[in-house]
């Protein structure tokens, strides 16, 4: 009996068997190809991603740093401009101080030209009335206090009973009945006196102040004889009067107290002072109170 040849079977098996094994390479080859385009395109995606995610990272970065330098600019800017505007309002309070040390300088510290003029309160209305004319300048510091050199000038035109004095040559001759004579003569007084002055109230526009000082006074006072010497031809008498001047040096002291008002660039004063000397060497000077009114230039 006679089989049949199993050579054609095994090797159209085998033949198969090789077909599906390539053909399962080849599958398995185009999914490996497929994996890795899969992976690789996958890597591409990953790192196009990272890319963009870094390049809006960065992006962000610069953004943050170019507001905080926006903001530090500003700020810088504002630190600036509020500099400046301190130092021109320190420029301004230096300029205004200034001005006012000015001010302060020409309303305190600068020298006032001071004239006047008045009367003496103890005699004025008599006969005998006193009147003082006085000029001097004013020099004071912001505190208050000053120093004022001055020109007293006082005049009084005193009526006076004069003595008689018989002429030798009329001894022995009949008395002649004279009425007592009288005269009115000017004294004059000048004296140069430095006194100390302290101001109160001072921003005030009316401002009172204290004042005392020392001075040395002059005066020439006329001393006045009359001599009889007979009778004229009508009988009445012949007077024949001799003139001299008697002059006297003192030192005395004032005090007083005024008040200031103020005038725009000039003031107005009035004090009331007492002058206290050797009365009888001052012939009627001593112990003054004068009143007097006047300007501060």
């Amino acid at each position: 009996m006679r089989f049949p040849s199993l050579r054609v079977p095994v090797l159209v098996a085998c033949t198969l068997a090789a077909t599906q094994m390539a053909t399962a390479t080849a599958a398995t080859a185009q999914d490996r190809r497929r994996e890795e385009s899969d992976r690789a395109r996958r890597e591409r995606l990953q790192r196009e991603r990272e890319e963009r995610e870094d390049r809006e990272y960065r992006a962000r970065l610069r953004q943050r740093e170019q507001q905080r330098e926006a903001l530090r600019r500003a700020e810088e800017q504002r630190e600036r401009v509020a500099r400046e505007r301190a130092e021109r309002e320190r420029r301004l309070r230096e300029a205004l101080a200034e001005r006012r040390r000015r001010d302060d300088w020409r309303d305190s510290y600068r020298p006032r030209l001071s004239l006047g003029g008045g009367f003496d309160v103890r005699s004025f209305g008599g006969d005998d009335n006193r009147y003082l004319v006085q000029g001097g300048v004013d020099f004071r510091a912001r505190s208050g206090l000053g120093v004022r050199p001055e020109v007293l000038f006082a005049w009084t035109d005193p009526t006076a009973n004069l003595p008689i004095i018989p002429c030798a040559a009329c001894a022995g001759q009949p008395l002649i009945n004279v009425s007592q004579p009288t005269t009115r003569g000017r004294s004059r007084m000048i004296g140069v006196a430095v006194s100390g002055t302290y101001t109160l109230a001072r921003s005030s526009p009316v401002r009172p102040y204290l004042m005392s000082g020392l001075g040395v006074f002059s005066t020439r006072t006329p001393q006045v004889e009359v001599t009889v010497a007979g009778a004229t031809p009508a009988g009445a008498p012949n007077y024949q009067a001799n003139v001299n001047w008697r002059n006297d040096v003192d030192v005395g002291l004032t005090a007083g107290a005024g008040l200031e008002f103020d005038l725009g660039p000039a003031r107005l004063f009035t004090e009331f002072r007492y002058l206290l000397t050797d009365q009888p060497r001052l012939r009627g000077f001593g112990g003054m109170m004068p009143l007097t009114a006047g300007l501060r230039l």
